[in-house]
């Protein structure tokens, strides 16, 4: 007896750990470098389970195999479908990742935005993209939540050509002693966590429905995935940052990955360069980062005058004035020793719409140009210049003429556009302010205008968003403010008379974006715009150093 039992656990001591290390490491993995194509190169409507994947998949609607390689999907008619077991629960700690080059951009369908889902389950969840941010919802049996949103994390510079790395960690949480109960989700992109939520009072719910990758079957075709889909994994734990990371680091498919170099290696000339200026390395080291020509980037490495500093007293603005550029790329608060802006901050937009379709553009857009139409002067204490953009497109000629004005540490700027040729074309729409703001250290506090004001903290780690409008419903002020203990940013437009405008506010690890919103008179009904628009204000930013008492301060002196 004796000696079978000692075989028997000398036998389990050999097989329960090869068994364990047989376990394929995903619950579910797809990788197009990995399809076995048909006769005449016919993707497999089948995937079997494998050494990488303990469950098979069903490839269904038009889908062909792309470059790179990838599986291309027709954002309408092709999804991969897992038939997970009843037991799937998202609430004990998943993590699901995909890899895909979205080639829809947000004026490519009716809604006019963009909506792509990546991870969907009938009755119980949605993982997707609207637009630059990412989104979660769950179901209730009932309904679908309200819905939560990540902060905007793409650029408006990603372009359709750009893969991404987009992952979602869930986790359900209960405190039956508080009776609270809630579902955290961690957004990442390219392996960077760029913000959290908390489905308060949720949990996943079960559902008999297969799990569905580049596709929300029952959210209409307008949320099925447009492009090229390389890899998808599901993991039946929460991987770490640094896992996530590490397989974003080894995505071949990942451009960030070469732009890193290209960075790092740019980064290093800077420290090669004698005699450069503390305040141009600086913002030399912020542009480094940016994805420009080389032609470019030598231009404001070797041209003196390619980078222009105004100094405003506490703070300093530094403009681009390069062939085909002419922006603000920097405001440094000297007091604080802390950059307010990101360097790929746009200041206005336009929407226009041409054959009835809007396309947003900034003087970021690929194919703007921006120009000085007056030299920054010092006049009456204050800088002043003006900057053209325009934007040439299917006949149509767009410009933007921008006046600024610095005195101290205010900015005051008022944009005006105009089309030209194309009749089909209009302006829809304009966003003054619209820029990108630094996260900041700390303890860092958004204050937006929802009655006499509130302000949220820790804003940046919590992907807040604010959407209204002014002055209809709890927004009462047109004005908004982000800052620390340190220092801080604070906008508003000096508009009297209570003119429609749409206010928003995302935040994220990334950036914190702001922007009023103007929709321009429809002069042109049939075709919903006008030719030439203006808002009726300027818009206005100012450093400050201080908290909400102080914004209150600022918004007082410029209604008075």
């Amino acid at each position: 007896m004796k000696r079978l039992l000692t075989a028997l656990t000398l036998l389990c001591c050999f097989l329960l750990p090869s068994q364990a290390e047989e376990k394929p490491p995903c619950l579910f993995q797809f990788k197009a470098d990995l399809l076995q194509l048909g006769p005449n190169g016919a993707v497999p409507t089948t995937i079997p389970a494998s050494e990488y994947s303990a469950l098979p998949a069903n490839i269904r609607g038009k889908a062909a195999l792309g470059p790179d390689p990838s599986l291309q999907v027709d954002g309408k008619t092709t999804s991969i479908t897992v038939p997970v077991p009843p037991d799937f629960d998202p609430g004990k700690d998943m993590t699901f990742i995909i890899t895909v080059k979205n080639t829809r951009t947000a004026d490519d369908n009716y809604t006019g935005r963009l909506l792509e889902a990546y991870f969907f389950r009938t009755g119980q969840f949605l993982f997707c993209r609207v637009n630059h941010c990412f989104y979660f919802n769950l179901h209730d049996g009932k309904k679908w939540a309200g819905g939560f949103n990540s902060g905007e994390v793409f650029e408006p510079s990603d372009g359709p050509e750009d893969y991404h790395q987009l992952a979602l960690t869930t986790h359900y949480h209960e405190d039956r002693s508080q009776g609270e109960k809630w579902v955290e989700v961690h957004f990442y992109r390219d392996g960077e966590d760029v913000g959290s939520q908390r489905a308060i009072g949720y949990n996943f719910l079960p559902s008999d429905a297969p799990l569905e990758c580049g596709t929300g079957s029952k959210l209409g075709v307008v949320w099925n995935t447009g492009g090229f889909i390389a890899d998808a994994q599901v993991y039946e734990r929460i991987l770490s940052e640094d896992e996530i990371l590490a397989l974003a680091k080894a995505n071949p498919y990942l451009k960030g990955n070469s732009q890193e170099a290209i960075t790092a290696a740019r980064l290093a000339e800077l420290d090669t360069l004698p005699g450069l200026a503390p305040e141009r390395k600086r913002v030399l080291a912020s542009l480094a980062t940016l994805e420009q020509n080389d032609e470019t980037w030598q231009q404001l490495r070797d041209a003196p005058d390619s980078l222009l500093f105004l100094d405003g007293g506490g703070a300093l603005l530094c403009l681009q004035q390069t062939p085909d550029q002419a922006r603000i790329v920097s405001w440094y608060d000297k007091q604080a020793q802390r950059e307010l802006l990101k360097p790929a901050s746009p200041m206005f937009s336009l929407r226009i719409r041409e054959d009835g379709k809007e396309k947003q553009l900034t003087p970021l857009t690929r194919g703007a140009k921006s120009t000085f139409i007056r030299q920054p002067i010092q006049q009456d204490g204050a800088w002043k210049f003006a900057i053209n953009t325009t934007w040439e497109r299917n006949g149509a000629v767009i410009t933007a003429d921008t006046d600024y004005t610095l005195h101290g540490a205010r900015l005051k700027y008022h944009t005006s556009a105009k089309v030209t040729g194309a009749e089909t074309t209009v302006i829809a729409h304009i966003a003054q302010p619209d820029c990108h703001i630094q996260p900041l250290p700390g303890d860092d506090r958004l204050l937006v205008p929802r009655m006499s004001g509130v302000e949220h903290h820790h804003v940046s780690t919590s992907g807040f968003t604010y959407e209204d409008s002014y002055p209809h419903g709890n927004c009462c002020m047109q004005l908004g403010a982000y800052y620390n203990d340190e220092t801080g940013l604070f906008w508003t437009t000096p508009e009297p008379d209570g003119i429609l405008k749409r206010i928003k506010y995302l935040t994220s690890k990334r950036r914190i974006s702001i922007s009023f919103g103007w929709e321009a008179p429809w002069q042109i009904p049939a075709q919903k715009g006008t030719r030439e628009f203006a808002p009726a204000a300027p818009a206005v930013l100012e450093i400050f150093q201080g908290d909400w008492f102080e914004v209150g301060q600022l918004y007082i002196r410029e209604l008075y």
